[in-house]
């Protein structure tokens, strides 16, 4: 597994959606991954959900919460 080979700092959430669609739904990815982490600290999984991301991307800063006009598949 992933977990085994690099840390939480190096690992982030991603799903292949659409594709996902063809054989599950995202919340039960989602649910997937949360049990995944479930044993790893809390900055842990929060490296995985989301600071990687924000890192590698640079995104803090950012206002990240969704707005009314954006689209409704907007991870929240």
């Amino acid at each position: 597994m992933a977990l085994e080979v690099f840390r939480p700092s190096r690992l982030m959430f991603g799903s292949d959606w659409p594709v996902l669609l063809l054989a599950s739904n995202y919340d039960i990815w989602k649910g997937i991954v949360e049990r995944l982490i479930t044993e790893l600290s809390f900055d842990e999984q929060q490296h995985i959900a989301a600071g990687t991301a924000v890192q590698v991307y640079r995104l803090a800063g950012i206002d990240s919460k969704p707005k009314p006009s954006d689209s409704p598949h907007l991870l929240v």
